[in-house]
């Protein structure tokens, strides 16, 4: 292999943060096993093969496939049959026999599909690019129709056959197979197909890749086998790049956040409290020894960054915590720019808040040179404490020290905070009165009038928003009829729902608002209310 290079720069940004490590974890274990194709492949007929075909023949498919896309698979099936008989010396025979397979299949007809799809492999099987998707295929109707053990025969048939295995479909069937051995708590099988995934589509099927990379993280994290996952993506030709070596460490650490975050991942057995304690103690004297590559990539707040964030938020080491921070800190002093190192100080403050080190947090914002922002920092740990009336005392602090961009920011959350924490609905309005920024202090104005009973008042400002602001419209003339329905004022608020129904046809309130009519019995009709039993 060449190392972590052919994952590429998009990768590199996929693997990213605690963000996109969710959507892949989510991706990768939560899908349904029949759900996903490689984003690589289409049933719709290339263009080089599409030049193929005579005028009668692109007629006839044309008219299939037309049906295809306009979702009536059962008729597209038979005029794909149709293609087989009135075209049989064509030179995409193998593709119109494949298509009627796969149409039945979208028609539902799985088992009918199934001998459609064994023809393509009995007569065409050396014609790849219709064979291998008629065995991915057939084995997805397998699975579909409950017969897992042939299922996956077919997808293994179509991984381990050399003039398929890498077909972009092959990754999908690799997918599942891993998937399978997986959840019959047999990883190192699972591995084995996870490789072969980046091994066989690392430069082709991104999606794919990715998801595979992220499951042989979790599996090096749960097995405290770095050294396996660092050997399979490097060589000796990219073992000592900072870079590679830096995408390593990021990837793990990303991955572990998720890992432990999501407890009910699938493991061989649920893991005790010392157990996970155990792991992550091991992932972070691992992680420890990659600050060198961090280093020498440039990139030393990358590493205090994420090794914090699992001292504060998985590990009870406030000595080992404790000395990082120190050293973070160290770090931070020596950029000459005063504005990023106000930046890094906020991150740690943050950490810290979340994993409750509160002392700590403290410490950190008196190394702040931005008086206003450390005030503002400070304001977020007391309320990260439950200290609200203090937080809205800090704040108040914050709006006098004659920074204008912290001033704003506080005078709005103070706001927010009267609105959603103290119940003190006139003084938030007071302030969105003061703040005078519509259409948003009217919405935030508007709640405090619901929160206080006062529904007229609550409409009004509704009704306000509606006239004078056209992009929010549609959004205040729905709230209007949802307030009205809660408040069971069923004639207005159905009188509210049409008005939205009507008046704002193209926006998504529509929806809704038909909904809400329909659920009184009303069905609109070109504006017109028919009334059903």
């Amino acid at each position: 292999m060449s190392g972590p290079q052919p994952l590429g720069a998009t990768a590199e940004r996929a693997m990213r943060w605690r963000g996109v490590a969710f959507f892949l974890f989510t991706f990768s274990f939560l899908l349904s096993i029949s759900s996903v194709q490689a984003t690589t492949w289409s049933w719709e007929l290339p263009p080089d093969r599409y030049k193929k075909l005579d005028p009668f023949e692109r007629a006839q498919y044309d008219k299939a496939a037309k049906l295809l896309k306009s979702a009536s698979p059962a008729a597209s099936a038979g005029e794909f049959e149709k293609f087989k008989i009135q075209f049989p010396d064509s030179t995409q025979l193998s593709y119109a026999l494949f298509m009627r397979g796969y149409a039945l299949q979208e028609a539902k007809q799985r088992n009918t599909a199934i001998k459609v799809y064994q023809e393509v492999l009995d007569y065409f099987g050396d014609q790849v690019d219709d064979a291998a998707p008629a065995l991915y295929f057939m084995g997805v109707a397998r699975l579909d129709n409950g017969d897992t053990l042939k299922g996956l025969q077919s997808m293994k048939g179509l991984v381990e056959n050399k003039a398929y295995q890498h077909h972009p479909l092959a990754a999908g069937a690799l997918r599942r197979l891993a998937d399978n051995h997986w959840s019959n708590k047999e990883p190192d099988e699972a591995v084995k197909y996870w490789r072969q995934t980046v091994r066989d589509f690392g430069q082709t099927n991104d999606t794919e890749r990715d998801l595979a990379t992220a499951n042989l993280a979790a599996y090096a994290i749960i097995n405290k086998d770095y050294a396996g996952f660092e050997n399979f993506y490097l060589d000796d030709a990219s073992r000592d790049k900072p870079d590679n070596r830096r995408w390593i460490a990021s990837t793990l650490c990303d991955r572990a956040q998720v890992l432990w975050n999501q407890r009910n991942f699938d493991r061989k057995k649920v893991p005790t409290e010392k157990e996970m304690a155990e792991e992550v103690t091991a992932f972070n004297n691992w992680f420890k020894t990659t600050q060198p590559w961090w280093q020498k990539a440039n990139d030393e707040w990358g590493y205090y960054e994420r090794q914090i964030y699992v001292l504060t938020h998985y590990m009870t080491d406030k000595a080992q915590r404790d000395r990082s921070l120190d050293d973070s800190v160290g770090f931070i002093r020596k950029m000459p720019d005063k504005a990023q190192q106000n930046e890094r100080f906020a991150r740690l403050i943050d950490l810290c808040r979340e994993g409750r080190a509160f002392e700590r947090a403290r410490l950190l914002v008196g190394q702040m040179s931005d008086p206003a922002y450390a005030m503002y920092k400070e304001s977020e740990i007391l309320g990260s404490e439950g200290k609200w009336d203090a937080v809205a005392k800090k704040l108040e602090s914050v709006e006098a020290s004659g920074n204008p961009f912290w001033a704003d920011r506080a005078v709005n959350e103070r706001a927010r905070i009267y609105r959603e924490v103290l119940n003190k609905q006139p003084e938030a309005i007071a302030l969105y009165e003061r703040i005078n920024k519509p259409p948003g202090t009217l919405w935030g104005i508007q709640e405090c009038y619901k929160r206080m009973n006062k529904l007229p008042q609550a409409l009004g400002t509704l009704t306000e928003i509606e006239n004078l602001f056209p992009t929010d419209a549609s959004r205040a003339a729905w709230q209007r009829a949802v307030y009205l329905n809660e408040a069971g004022e069923k004639k207005q608020a159905i009188a509210a729902a049409r008005h939205v129904a009507i008046a704002y046809k193209a926006a998504p309130e529509a929806g809704a608002a038909h909904t809400m009519l329909e659920g009184f019995g009303i069905h609109l009709v070109g504006g017109e209310s028919e009334a059903r039993e």
